[in-house]
């Protein structure tokens, strides 16, 4: 006996990664590129842009530092499958720009490590108040 396709979708989470969890032009990143919300380690580093809805989503951006383009190229398929491997433990809303550091080769053990990591501290980060002071802190410094 065979399950029904409906019947057996409803019971797993899906691990597909759609076009709606990419991020597509360059305003997306240039949005997410000018909150400066971000994190870093050894082997990658992310920023983070908030958003009011929608499902998180996943940009890369792999310079010639870090090889030719067949290196670039699998190191971005690479950060992908971490991605969707991984999307279901990660926070909502959340426009995320992953950049692998240059001269470093990371296994995908290592970016499946690093990745939720640096997701989560670059969102507490963008989550925590601004203080006074900061360039778009709504509140002015004494003068």
């Amino acid at each position: 006996m065979t399950i029904p396709r409906s019947v057996y979708s409803d019971m797993t989470l899906s691990f597909l990664f759609r076009p709606s969890q990419r991020m597509h032009t360059p305003e997306e990143y240039e949005a997410a590129f000018a909150q400066k919300h971000s994190a870093g380690d050894a082997v990658l580093l992310v920023f983070v842009s908030l958003r009011t809805e929608g499902p998180t989503r996943l940009g890369t951006s792999v310079g010639k530092k870090c090889g030719n383009s067949v290196v670039r190229h699998a190191l971005k398929r690479s950060i992908r499958e971490a991605f969707r491997l991984l999307q279901h433990s990660l926070p909502p809303s959340v426009d995320v720009i992953v950049i692998p550091r240059p001269g470093v080769n990371p296994t995908m053990a290592q970016v499946q490590a690093s990745l939720p990591k640096l997701i989560e501290k670059a969102v507490k980060k963008a989550r925590r108040p601004l203080r006074t002071g900061e360039p778009d802190s709504p509140v002015k410094p004494p003068e």
